[in-house]
Order: structure tokens, then C-alpha cells, then sequence
């Protein structure tokens, strides 16, 4: 996983990583143990924001 978090940080996708394994884990039901990363509070404050995108439905 060092690997992975290296690659991730310095493309600058971290954050966004976990935040998109907050909604796989929060919104969809995927048991966390399976996200490699530890999700904090932090990590899921965007779990609304991010679901209001794409649940947004325009013609």
C-alpha cells in the first residue's frame, strides 16, 4: 500500500481517494475492511457533497 499512497499523494488525489471510499463504504455498503485506507470523520464530510453531484439529473 506505500505504493499506492505515494502514487496517489503526489498526483494530489489522496483526499479524494479516501472521500470516493467514504461513499463506497457509507452510501453503497461495502464493508470497510476492504477500502485499504482507515476512514476518519474527516474523510466523510464530502459523502453528501459528492452525492448531490451524482444523483443531480439534468436533460
Amino acid at each position: 500500500m506505500p505504493e499506492l499512497t505515494a502514487k496517489l499523494d503526489k498526483l494530489g488525489l489522496l483526499s479524494a481517494f479516501k472521500a470516493f471510499g467514504a461513499v463506497l463504504t457509507e452510501v453503497l455498503g461495502m464493508d470497510a475492511a476492504c477500502f485499504p485506507y482507515s476512514l476518519t470523520e474527516s474523510d466523510k464530510r464530502y459523502v453528501d457533497k459528492i452525492m448531490t453531484i451524482v444523483l443531480r439529473y439534468e436533460e
